[in-house]
């Protein structure tokens, strides 16, 4: 992205860091982000299907 967006993660590590509750933070202009799945939202994902761990705000 060329500007800061908003988002909000929930049961995922960004960049290494855990987030195991809502929370919202600020991804910088241009700044890469990785997600890796926990293993509990990972197993549940499996087994349901589908799971919501990150909404955007433009």
């Amino acid at each position: 992205m060329k500007r800061d967006i908003n988002i909000e993660v929930q049961g995922v590590y960004i960049n290494g860091r855990p987030y195991p509750f809502l929370e919202k933070i600020v991804l910088k202009n241009r700044q890469k982000l990785v997600i890796t799945f926990s293993n509990v939202l990972k197993d549940y994902m499996i087994k349901e299907g589908k799971v919501s761990f990150v909404k955007i705000y433009w």
